[in-house]
């Protein structure tokens, strides 16, 4: 990274310093260095003739640090060169603020936004996005595969062309919602294109942003600030983000360009990855490039951890104690603080650069390999309190335990004798008196003791990072240096070290359901839909979902909608929702069709089947191109996805489904059409099972995949001799084909378990058909269904697509104005009940709700729907 090099060059000059001749070639290489980095020219002479202004050797008094002195001067001349003296705009928690985001075209825009949105949400805010770029082709498909990756809330249209329209629509969408944090992306423009900077003006007069967000790329150095002052006179730039600060040696130019805008830098993009983003503070900064490091910084990442939420463990590594749901939530603290190149770089010594990113994402990928084993045991298994002894005694635990998490027993034994490891650190902790008293640990803590633990701490860890870090030695001055930097800030050692709980349960559970939704509309070919999904009560929101109104040039009136639910992660299900479509359109078989030919006529099936036969294949080649990805070769990915899809032409709905998702077209008010779910109990499922060797254990295949039919789960599909749908898990899907009735055909729902958990078909019909009387917003409908589920109890992640046709019920007047007084009394008596206490949990107004009656409450609308 550009600036690393700026930190070490300017670093190593400091340190050549021993007399006045070597100050002045010192700081001869400290200008060159800034001059390098394209810092304006003069800037740099600048503040070469103020340090100089400010160090007189002849003057200083004996025994001054004259190498801290002169660091000093650096350090200060530095902070001038990139402080605009700018207050930025601070969001405010509890209220919505609207964050706008313009700049040039490829900036990194888009990913920013997400970055941004992903920081927020880390911080417990309710983040979201919305794309108005309508500009950019595409621009909406990257905007949502990032945040579904990210499992951030989103909006925005394939048809409304109108960026100001889909801007102030998403907005008021999230506003009602409560976020907090709402982000709006918008075209790439620059400034001689007049009409852009028209439109970009009208979005920002649509939504009323608090704050306009400047992306400026670091690639085009001093160039910027012709940019950002264009963007500033046509709306109020409140703040600028750099990117790009990890590959180009313009960096330096960037930032002093924008500095003499007076705008000030906000954050820092260093990299690709949705942790590459850094809270841009001037004399952190600063203090990491001269390797002074960024204690505050580090401070600020473990108390985000809200670590003394939990003081049961602390209390336990007093006494030695330490368990593997322990060692666990210590793992999720890991990750919660980000990437550990970060960390390192705020740490007095080390440099950004200490760990390269491959290491670091090897490192990361273990970490999540051994929480998914962990994830695959049972409570006792991870209380225990010497849990190495019960799996020694009893190894067919790591067999099972082998199983259900797609490891070999080899890894499983590998994870306990790490545990071990880290129990006895934990116990010789736990006989150090004063290690867990605040202030100077070094007046608590018998010398000997410390330096006993210490050893051990060494024999965990890689031997190369030990010696990057500067063998013992090093790991001993960082422990001290963190210990004295950060003296009443993190409460002891015990907070140092992370050793809090987590707020995330064992088995795939949050303490909390996570309710914020990512909503997409739109219309075309005589339909219209709406896609809400919510990660709800599961750790991670590993579903996905397409919608196309339009496939090609030939199937214009043709649309695709489908749903995946992932498990075992998001990769299998992402990947399917970016790729089944194009497979399906890529085969043989559908490249035979036209669409003239594609429309069978009546008596004639041999179409119909030719369209089968494209999406059966199409869902078999993909599963065989996944198996050749590089995560799911290496053995990293195990993931897998059921899926349900649709492709409507204009004469017929083709409905596809692979596993426990479900298909439903409703007419008249109730199904005509459903799929089913492929179970391993199903007779025809549990014997292609055994007949490869499998078995069916707790409704289970091989008491483990809840499933008889999936894409992806590779580790199911490897036995020898049997074709692809012979194996334990089948990637074909059961198609069912229906001729469309225009007078009839009301909707269409494509939607997970989670939805097909605890409501029937009847009742979703039901429910649907209801709320299409009291508004035609589809967001809010399939919403409400949503929320509805929630209150019912699904446990899982929910996605639901909902495709309305011509025969949809339409609002009627008096069922609206009757769902407006009861929505209004819910409203009106909920502020009266948190105005007696403020602090009561939503589940406690809803019961009060439901025991107390509301008066003239619609006889198909649900307390929970709201």
């Amino acid at each position: 990274m550009v600036l690393a090099d700026l930190g070490r060059k300017i670093t190593s000059a400091l340190r050549s310093l021993s007399n006045a001749t070597v100050f002045d070639s010192m700081l001869k290489e400290i200008c060159a260095a800034l001059l390098e980095a394209d810092v304006n020219v003069r800037l740099v002479s600048e503040l070469r003739r103020n340090v100089k202004s400010v160090i007189d050797f002849n003057e200083m008094a004996a025994g001054l640090n004259k190498r801290r002195m002169i660091q000093s001067a650096v350090f200060k001349e530095l902070i001038k060169l990139v402080d605009p003296g700018v207050k930025p705009y601070q969001p405010v928690k509890g209220r919505p603020n609207v964050i706008m985001f313009v700049g040039l075209q490829g900036s990194g825009k888009t990913t920013t936004c997400t970055k941004l949105a992903y920081h927020y949400m880390k911080k417990g805010w309710k983040a979201c996005l919305v794309c108005a770029d309508t500009f950019r082709a595409g621009a909406f498909d990257q905007l949502k595969q990032n945040a579904t990756k990210a499992r951030i809330p989103y909006y925005g249209s394939y048809t409304e062309v109108d960026p100001a329209v889909i801007a102030q629509e998403g907005v008021n969408l999230f506003k009602g919602e409560g976020f907090e944090f709402i982000v709006v992306d918008t075209s790439g423009r620059h400034k001689q294109e007049d009409s852009l900077f028209e439109e970009m003006l009208q979005v920002s007069n649509a939504v009323k942003p608090d704050n306009i967000v400047f992306v400026m790329d670091a690639s085009i150095g001093q160039a910027c600030e012709a940019q950002a002052k264009a963007f500033k006179e046509k709306v109020d730039v409140g703040s600028v983000i750099i990117t790009k600060l990890d590959g180009h040696a313009k960096g330096g130019g960037a930032l002093s360009a924008v500095a003499a805008t007076k705008s000030p830098v906000i954050f820092i993009g260093t990299g690709e990855h949705i942790d590459d983003l850094e809270s841009f503070k001037t004399k952190p900064f600063i203090s990491k490039l001269l390797g002074l490091g960024d204690i505050e910084g580090l401070i600020d990442k473990v108390n985000e951890l809200k670590l003394d939420d939990n003081e049961e463990l602390i209390e336990k590594i007093k006494h030695g104690q330490f368990t593997l749901r322990d060692m666990y939530e210590q793992f999720q603290n890991i990750m919660k603080m980000g990437p550990f190149s970060q960390i390192m770089g705020m740490i007095p010594g080390f440099s950004q650069d200490f760990m390269t990113k491959g290491g670091e994402q090897e490192s990361m990928a273990r970490l999540k390999k051994l929480m998914t084993i962990m994830d695959s045991m049972n409570d006792g298994e991870l209380d225990h309190q010497d849990g190495a002894k019960l799996f020694t005694k009893q190894p067919t635990r790591v067999t099972r335990i082998a199983r259900g998490s797609g490891v070999t027993e080899r890894e499983v034994k590998e994870l306990v004798t790490q545990y071990t490891k880290f129990a006895a650190v934990v116990k010789k902790m736990g006989g150090i008196k004063g290690l867990f008293k605040g202030g100077d640990m070094t007046k608590n803590v018998n010398p000997t003791q410390m330096a006993k633990l210490n050893q051990q701490m060494a024999r965990m860890m890689d031997p190369s990072v030990l010696h990057r870090m500067g063998g013992m030695g090093g790991l001993q001055n960082m422990m001290r240096q963190l210990q004295q930097g950060a003296a009443g800030g993190l409460g002891g050692l015990g907070d140092l070290m992370g050793l809090g709980g987590g707020k995330k349960r064992m088995g795939g559970f949050l303490d909390k359901p996570k309710t914020e939704k990512a909503y997409e509309c739109g219309q075309g070919n005589g339909l219209r839909y709406g896609v809400v999904s919510m990660q709800g009560w599961r750790v991670e929101m590993e579903d996905s979902h397409s919608a196309v109104t339009g496939l090609s040039d030939d199937f214009k009136d043709w649309s695709f909608f489908a749903v995946f639910d992932g498990h075992c992660g998001s990769n299998v299900s992402a990947h399917c929702a970016q790729n089944l479509l194009p497979t399906i359109i890529g085969t043989e078989e559908f490249k035979k069709l036209t669409s003239q030919s594609a429309e069978p006529v009546e008596g004639e099936n041999n179409i119909i089947s030719i369209i089968q036969h494209a999406i059966h294949a199409g869902f078999l080649q993909l599963d065989a191109t996944m198996r050749q990805m590089p995560d799911v070769v290496n053995g990293d990915d195990k993931s897998g996805s059921t899926a349900v899809c649709t492709l409507i032409s204009p004469t017929h709905f083709y409905i596809a489904n692979c596993g426990d998702s479900r298909g439903v077209l409703c007419r008249q008010g109730s199904p005509a059409v459903s799929t089913f779910d492929h179970k391993p109990t199903v007779p025809a499922e549990k014997k292609r099972i055994q007949d490869a060797g499998g078995s069916v254990m707790i409704q289970r295949v091989n008491g483990s995949l809840a499933v008889s039919r999936a894409l992806g789960d590779f580790e199911y599909k490897s036995v020898e001799g049997r074709g692809p749908t012979e194996q334990l898990v089948s990637p074909a899907p059961e198609i069912f084909v229906e001729q469309r009735k225009p007078e009839e055909d009301q909707f269409l729902v494509l939607a997970c378990d989670g939805i097909w958990d605890v409501m029937s078909n009847d009742d979703l019909c039901k429910f649907i058909s209801y709320q299409l009387t009291v508004t035609d917003d589809l967001a809010k409908v399939s919403s409400a269904v949503v929320d509805y589920c929630l209150y019912k109890g699904s446990r899982d992640n929910m996605s639901i697509v909902l495709v309305t046709f011509p025969a949809a019920p339409k609002p009627i007047p008096e069922n609206m104005e009757r769902e407006k007084r009861f929505e209004d009394f819910i409203q009106n008596r909920t502020l009266e009940i948190l105005e007696h206490d403020s602090d009561v949990e939503a589940s406690r107004i809803i019961q009060m709700l439901s025991e107390e009656g509301i008066p003239d409450a619609p006889p198909h609308s649900h307390l929970g729907a709201k």
